[in-house]
């Protein structure tokens, strides 16, 4: 507890702290005060002079629980998962981890969403302070697209020979890394749905690999005569 002393520029300002009853609560003399059991009591503090200033105090054994209930949805887990019981005052903190092809965006308490943001992690953290009420916690996220693809492999083949291109699709960690492939000119190569090119007669074919979100690349492939 903080006493102030009047005026400001009084010499006197040492206080004394008091209790009325030293079984319920007891008091320092820098004026914390330390409770030991149920009831009312008085806080006295007296300056120079004996004037005093009281505070009484109810000091309650009864300990308030909440209960603080975390949800998943597709797209991330959460750790404790579930109805969580806690007592006044208490704290908790909750693990989100995104499942592969998503990331994290936010937390939301009580359906609002919480700022600062996840930044797009794949694992995070949300914590309650001094809860003193029942609440719901999950997060927000959302599906990771590709962003790039590119084709690796040989630009040649002879006829009746096979080459084997590969896509490669970024982010790492998108959600449908699924490729179509496709031949400008199937008379001079075919492609297989696995990026096997076959090469059918003399000539140039421009292969391309697609994304699922219709993202293209390409790549050249020669035909030589045996």
């Amino acid at each position: 507890m903080t006493a102030s002393v009047t005026p400001s520029d009084t010499i006197y300002k040492t206080v004394t702290w008091s209790s009325s009853n030293l079984s319920l609560a007891t008091v320092s003399s820098t004026g914390v005060v330390t409770t030991l059991t149920a009831g009312t009591v008085v806080i006295t503090a007296t300056a120079y002079g004996g004037i005093t200033a009281t505070h009484s105090i109810v000091i309650s054994t009864t300990v308030n629980s909440y209960t603080v209930t975390s949800t998943k949805t597709t797209g991330f887990s959460v750790s404790p998962l579930g109805a969580q019981t806690v007592t006044e005052g208490s704290s908790l903190t909750f693990t989100f981890t995104a499942t592969t092809g998503y990331a994290l965006q936010y937390a939301i308490l009580d359906g609002i969403r919480v700022s600062p943001d996840f930044s797009n992690t794949s694992t995070a953290t949300y914590s309650l302070s001094d809860i003193i009420t029942d609440h719901s916690v999950t997060a927000s996220v959302y599906v990771v697209v590709p962003t790039s693809i590119s084709i690796s492999g040989t630009s040649s083949v002879y006829v009746g020979s096979y080459v084997q291109l590969t896509a490669t699709v970024l982010p790492s960690n998108a959600l449908n890394k699924t490729v179509t492939w496709s031949v400008d000119n199937s008379s001079v190569a075919t492609v297989s749905s696995a990026g096997l090119v076959t090469g059918i007669a003399a000539g140039t074919a421009v292969i391309t690999a697609t994304t699922s979100n219709g993202l293209t690349t390409t790549k050249s492939v020669v035909v030589s005569p045996v």
